[in-house]
């Protein structure tokens, strides 16, 4: 399973599309927060 890593809004709905579309199977992983510290 691939892991993709992103926060709603910032992009990474063009590479879930895709991965749907070819019918692979995916798990978000959403690092909100990743350019603050901590």
């Amino acid at each position: 399973m691939i892991k993709v890593y992103g926060v709603p809004g910032w992009g990474s709905t063009i590479s879930e599309l895709m991965l749907t579309l070819a019918d692979i199977p995916y798990q978000f992983v959403d690092v909100s927060g990743f350019d603050h510290e901590g």
